[in-house]
């Protein structure tokens, strides 16, 4: 698992560039924020901004609600992802309007 101990994590896989990916994000807290699942991905060094989810093989920055309880985490959400370029990336989590977390990842 990749993440923020007792907060948010993913199952780990391997990141490639321009190679999409499953994960399952899971999220713990007594009070984790309802809405929909937004990674925004920020690649170091750079200005670089992009939609790390994907949907139907199209990069979208929005995904489904999170749902119940799953691996001794409160809630999950599964998910496929994607990152078009190799580097150092920080994925910014929001659930609905809520700033949640982030987690760094290195793409290959």
């Amino acid at each position: 698992m990749r993440g923020v101990p007792n907060k948010v994590g993913f199952i780990d896989a391997p990141f490639t560039a321009n190679q999409g990916n499953k994960y399952m994000w899971h999220f713990w807290g007594d009070s984790i924020p309802e809405g929909k699942l937004t990674i925004v991905a920020v690649k170091k060094g750079s200005n670089d901004v992009a939609p790390a989810l994907t949907v139907d093989g199209k990069s979208v920055w929005t995904t489904s609600v999170p749902g119940s309880p799953n691996n001794e985490a409160d809630a999950h959400i599964p998910s496929n992802m994607k990152l078009r370029e190799s580097g150092t990336w920080a994925l910014l989590i929001y659930l609905g309007n809520t700033y949640w977390d982030y987690v760094v990842i290195d793409v290959h």
